[in-house]
């Protein structure tokens, strides 16, 4: 029973595998068609209108079909619930469970007369449901069973073989207990299927979502990614076009970085650059952002931030670094450092139209020269301009 508490949730449900899947529909079946035979004798023992419009001659066919029925689901939920004791997965249990709903539905539906508003809901639901919860090709083949069924149901009353909604004496479409019987008899049905369906597309909405946060997120890091960080610099920089509000990029790279891998393992690279990302995360604010620019470099974007300020970032980053460098102190001669290169925008964006990749490069000049200065340690640039920052290397 802890297995079928499982899987009792809409959302369990369709995470579930096909045997665990048919065994649930197993379970919510099987008391169903006791269901329908306790609604059929309470209308015509404890109402007029069971008196007037059932038929008393057919009681014992409705009976016999609905504890057939019963017996059947019953064995079912037996066999799934012995496959999950010894995990086994068999194709052909969820395929005849799923046959085994389509043909127990259309004799029902015969008997209470296939063109019968609750008829028609109740095939289309279990229709619609087959093809939410299980593989298309089974309910192909279950749907190709229903209908050969229906065709032959269909056929035999039009020929007057068999007689057209026996349960009953006479229609009884318009009586107000029909309907209701209806309502009350189609709605658990109804509501599986609506549940299922917001189930559905909640997954999917999920998992849309996880495909655009794996699709902008560093799988080792968990930065951003390149993508991300320079589509966040375009925007903060459209953002801040008609303002004066300064805006920085700091292009981070770890040093002697390939060193640490060829010393101490790649493993120990990995865990450098995971703690060295969140060392960053940490340290920023919620309008900043950093992002995993290729292999060993960090790319800070710091909307509303000018150059003092974003020295005074460096430095806090260069004294977290020393912190890492102690964790790891069971390695010998194993030191974290960065070289940083600064660059702010600070004349009105209507002024000076640069653009993302202007910016990064000036940065990346700027830690080219932060490098040949020594490592461990920064540079700003200062020439004006973030255009053909190559003439100043």
């Amino acid at each position: 029973m802890t297995e079928l508490r499982r899987i009792l949730t809409i959302s369990k449900l369709l995470a579930q595998n096909q045997r665990d899947k048919a065994v649930l529909v197993c379970l919510s079946i099987t008391p169903t068609f006791l269901m329908f035979l306790s609604w059929y004798w309470g209308l015509r023992t404890l109402t007029e209108f069971g008196q007037e419009f059932a038929d008393p001659n057919f009681g014992w066919v409705f009976t016999t079909f609905s504890l057939t029925a019963t017996a059947g689901w019953t064995v079912l939920l037996g066999w799934g619930l012995w496959l999950q004791r010894r995990q086994l997965n068999p194709d052909i249990y969820p395929l005849t469970v799923v046959t085994y709903y389509g043909i127990a539905m259309v004799p029902l539906g015969y008997m209470i007369g296939l063109a019968d508003a609750l008829v028609g809901a109740v095939l289309l639901a279990v229709l619609l449901t087959g093809y939410i919860v299980f593989q298309v090709r089974h309910v192909h083949v279950a749907g190709a069973v229903a209908g050969a069924l229906l065709a032959i149901f269909g056929t035999l009353t039009a020929m007057d073989v068999l007689p057209y909604a026996p349960v009953f004496l006479k229609p009884p479409s318009a009586e107000a207990v029909w309907m209701v019987s209806e309502v009350l008899l189609v709605m658990p049905i109804g509501l599986t299927v609506f549940g299922l369906t917001i189930g559905v597309v909640k997954q999917l909405e999920g998992r849309t979502e996880e495909a655009i946060h794996l699709s902008l997120t560093d799988p080792l890091t968990g930065a951003a990614n390149r993508r991300a960080i320079m589509d966040f610099a375009n925007r903060e920089l459209a953002s801040l076009r008609s303002s004066s509000r300064p805006m920085t990029v700091i292009l981070m790279d770890l040093d002697h970085f390939k060193m640490i891998n060829d010393s101490f393992g790649h493993d120990v690279g990995d865990e450098v650059l995971k703690a060295t990302s969140d060392s960053l995360q940490t340290m920023l604010r919620e309008t900043d952002m950093v992002g995993r620019y290729g292999g060993e470099e960090f790319l800070l974007v710091l909307p509303q931030t000018d150059e003092a300020m974003a020295v005074q970032v460096v430095e806090r980053i260069q004294a977290a670094l020393r912190g890492l460098s102690q964790r790891y102190s069971k390695f010998r001669d194993l030191k974290i450092s960065a070289s940083y290169g600064i660059c702010s925008v600070t004349k009105p964006m209507d002024e000076n139209r640069v653009t993302a990749d202007e910016i990064l490069k000036c940065a990346d000049v700027s830690l080219y020269k932060a490098k040949a200065a020594g490592r461990d340690g920064y540079h700003v640039w200062r020439n004006g301009t973030c255009t053909e920052p190559e003439k100043y290397i």
